[in-house]
């Protein structure tokens, strides 16, 4: 019941997501994105080689669980992202979420919230390229802003504290992301740190690490086959200076893999999961499996 609610809750975004990628209009002086950069490989959004007028479009639908003590989280979640190349070595992104969570408290009922997540703006400078057309060799750094507000949206809805979508604090990002191209293969990996800066509530977040590696295959010019290896660490949340013993921080790992599809000129699908295959997160803190289908379109 809950799994089809969550569902319910994102398809309209889900629909709007699909119908832009798919009926905008295409530029007569644009050629296709493969043209653009020199490269055919399938790229999912965030990984795509730059060049000047890209401009992307991408909605993330995912659903996963958690459980905390006796609370358990059921999240659906849609992420609608647009990134923009003004310059051959410059990417600007902007990533839009809706949160839909499913709260079950022990001899409670059931909390439900849809809401919207932290919105999250990017930069990344590519700072090498062995060749200025289809590189092999793509090095980037990456920095951003993450803003607060999907904890403001969502403080109303009954939540408790650990299930509020969003840190509801500002938090600053700096990264740095890699990628090979070697047609029919290619790797992309990326680590980024996010500081927290402020309170929500009289607690501080903790500072958190994410990091991502991704092989990729390319089975055909429509089709390719990708396996990552996705993780983050986090800080306690501190009250008062002091460390919160149950709820937060620690270490996650997961493994996926993707199935990346393209059934039309500059249009990308990608359907996958993810296993935790480490956990380590403080006090009595599980997530479960995740699943989630990418649209992106190159416009």
């Amino acid at each position: 019941m809950h799994v089809t609610r969550a569902l319910s809750s994102l398809s309209s975004l889900a629909l709007l997501g699909v119908l832009l990628s798919v009926t905008a209009p295409p530029s007569s002086a644009r050629a296709c994105a493969a043209c653009g950069c020199g490269d055919p490989t399938l790229t999912v959004m965030g990984s795509e080689q730059p060049f000047a007028g890209r401009f992307r479009l991408g909605l993330r639908l995912r659903l996963r669980g958690d459980r905390i003590d006796d609370v358990h989280i059921l999240e659906g979640r849609s992420d609608l992202t647009v990134a923009w190349s003004p310059l051959d070595v410059l990417t600007l992104s902007v990533e839009a979420p809706a949160v839909y969570r499913s709260v079950a408290i022990p001899n409670a009922r059931t909390r439900e919230a849809l809401s919207f997540g932290d919105v999250e703006a990017r930069a990344r400078w590519f700072v090498y390229r062995d060749r200025a057309f289809a590189p092999r060799h793509l090095l980037a750094l990456v920095g951003g802003l993450s803003m607060p507000t999907g904890r403001a949206s969502s403080e109303d809805a009954g939540l408790p504290e650990d299930a509020l979508a969003g840190t509801g604090v500002w938090s600053p990002l700096l990264g740095v992301s890699y990628s090979y191209f070697a047609r029919p293969y290619s790797l992309f990996a990326s680590v980024a740190g996010y500081a927290r800066l402020g309170m929500a509530n009289g607690e501080s977040p903790g500072e958190s690490l994410r990091f991502t590696t991704a092989a990729q295959y390319q089975a055909t010019e429509a089709v390719g086959l990708r396996l990552s290896v996705d993780g983050r660490v986090d800080g306690r949340a501190r009250m008062q200076g002091e460390p919160r013993e149950a709820g937060t921080g620690g270490t996650i790992l997961f493994a996926g893999a993707d199935v990346v599809l393209s059934p039309m000129t500059d249009l990308i699908v990608v359907a996958g999961f993810r296993v935790p295959v480490v956990q380590a997160l403080a006090g009595s803190h599980v997530e479960t499996m995740l699943g989630e289908v990418t649209v992106a379109a190159d416009l």
